[in-house]
């Protein structure tokens, strides 16, 4: 067995020190901050999914701002002190995930935020949203009702941009304004209800514009891939059929729906890491048909819908909430 003997110990000088700070403010910085603050909440609610996220994404963080070169030069004793520091403490985060030892989780998130200081005043665009439980995503139980007509003017109908769209789309998506395929052959999804998918029962054909698809995701259960512009038409076509949606709500649009989305942690993001920095969208880079062309498109898990919205036998089962992905060394498109 290894014993390992400290005789100069950074972390602790750096405790007795004060905890001061250690990292330079930046926009990445603040990043860093808020991603370690949501894995506090994230781990009382034991959501191994977004913690594991989180981890994903600190991790891409923290080797941009701690371990990339910025130049030739040897680091200066403080650099050395924060590489030590951040190193040691990244250790014990990753060790208290992987045996889901929850309190521990926060607590290290805790001591490692203390490198970046105090709270920023605002929190940047491109931060991680504040962290919502699972039930909490879909107020007030975590799904939506069962939607069978397509002009069901349904007690779910909300303000928030993000509700108003998944409701829309199935209303859309009954309606004929619209169809979902099989990601495999582009024909009606496998065991699914075909008038809920948009392929009306009398015919074999479907109804309206190609949207998106249906793909199973093994642990993250069944995936709604859609394109956005294509999506959002069709969910305004349908809340058109609402007299309420018709009197009192502005048109959907891309924009307001991403945002509500993924503020919900319901909309799949990429961050994207380079030499420049971190940026955020609100959408992820895959294809609607498997082999088919890539583009920016929407993710939504389909455990937001009724478990018998889009299927008879639609597993109950949560899935795995990876709404956070992190994508290394590549350009923003």
């Amino acid at each position: 067995m290894l014993h390992v003997e400290r005789r100069v110990d950074a972390l602790a000088a750096w405790s007795q020190a004060g905890w001061k700070q250690l990292l330079d403010e930046t926009p990445t910085t603040q990043m860093i901050y808020f991603a370690l603050t949501e894995l506090g909440p994230a781990s009382d609610a034991e959501d191994i999914g977004a913690v594991q996220d989180l981890a994903a994404e600190l991790g891409a963080l923290l080797d941009l701002v701690i371990l990339q070169p910025t130049t030739n030069r040897e680091p200066a004793d403080r650099e050395r002190q924060l590489r030590s520091i951040a190193l040691r403490l990244w250790g014990d985060l990753q060790y208290a995930i992987g045996r889901r030892h929850w309190p521990d989780i926060g607590l290290h998130a805790a001591v490692l935020r203390r490198l970046a200081g105090p709270e920023p005043a605002t929190r940047p665009a491109g931060a991680v949203p504040a962290y919502l439980p699972r039930a909490q995503r879909v107020p007030p139980s975590g799904q939506l009702p069962l939607i069978e007509l397509a002009d069901d003017n349904h007690p779910a109908d909300s303000a928030d941009p993000g509700i108003r769209f998944l409701t829309q789309i199935a209303r859309a998506l009954i309606g004929g304004a619209c169809h979902l395929v099989d990601p495999e052959t582009a024909a009606v999804p496998q065991d699914s209800i075909p008038a809920r998918v948009g392929w009306p029962a009398a015919h074999r054909t479907p109804a309206g514009q190609r949207i998106g698809s249906l793909r199973p995701a093994g642990p993250a259960g069944v995936l709604m891939t859609v394109e956005p512009a294509a999506a959002v038409a069709a969910a305004n076509r349908a809340g058109q059929l609402s007299d309420r949606d018709a009197d009192t709500s502005e048109p959907l649009t891309e924009h307001t729906v991403a945002h509500a989305l993924a503020r919900s942690w319901i909309l799949d993001t990429t961050l994207t890491i380079s030499t420049d920095g971190a940026t955020r969208r609100a959408a992820v880079q895959d294809s609607v048909l498997d082999g088919g062309a890539v583009s920016w498109l929407w993710q939504i898990p389909l455990s937001v819908w009724h478990p018998h919205q889009f299927y008879a036998g639609q597993p109950g089962r949560r899935p795995g909430d990876r709404s956070l992905r992190v994508v290394r060394d590549q350009q923003p498109y």
